[in-house]
Formats: C-alpha cells, structure tokens, sequence
C-alpha cells in the first residue's frame, strides 16, 4: 500500500522564505521540522501499526522524505529542486527522490505475490 509524506502548513516555499526571513537570509537545512504539521507523521504511525495487525505491507512515503531532524526540503540549492509545490503535492524532483527511494520495497513486494 502506498504512503502519506509529511505536509507543510501553507507550502514549502512559504515556510522557507518564512525561515530565511527569521534566519538572516539563510535557507533552512536540507531536513527540517520548521513549517511541518504534526499529524502526518501521526498518521504514519497509525497506519503502519494498524495495517501490521492485518499483514499488509505499508510502504511510507513519509519515512522516505523524512527523518528524525525533519523532512526534505531540497535536494540542492535552486528552486527547481524543492521537494514539494504545496501542503501535499510533490514537484517532480521529490517525485522522482521518492520513488528513488521506494522503488525496491514495491518491487521486492510485487515479486511476493
């Protein structure tokens, strides 16, 4: 089963002109908690437990954008790279990061069955 990522309030480029104007001009770390919303991650979590009790496979996105210190912004230093457009919606960059990122866990779960 596909996965939720982790939302932004607003959109990311919001949050990290909002960070650069309270940052001295700096843009946020590549991971960061800064702008995030709390209930995705929860959400996450929910759903993996929950579906673990049915013997379903669940394949987070969310674990896939984000760490411990937050999730990715960008994968380099121009706006072409930011990970997502709005709240929810990837760019084609965290698109293509993402299923980088979970490509072999589908695979090895469509080899399963």
């Amino acid at each position: 089963k596909g996965g939720i990522k982790g939302n932004w309030k607003g959109t990311l480029k919001d949050a990290i002109i909002e960070y650069a104007n309270t940052h001295s001009g700096q843009p946020p770390p590549r991971y960061t908690t800064y702008g995030l919303r709390d209930e995705p991650k929860e959400l996450d979590t929910f759903l993996k437990n929950e579906l673990a009790k049915l013997n379903i496979r669940y394949v987070s996105a969310y674990d896939a954008l984000c760490r411990e210190d937050g999730c990715l912004t960008r994968l380099g230093d121009t706006p072409r790279e930011l990970t997502a457009i709005d709240w929810g919606h990837l760019t084609i960059t965290g698109s293509e990061f993402l299923i980088n990122q979970i490509r072999n866990d589908i695979l090895e779960q469509l080899k399963k069955h």
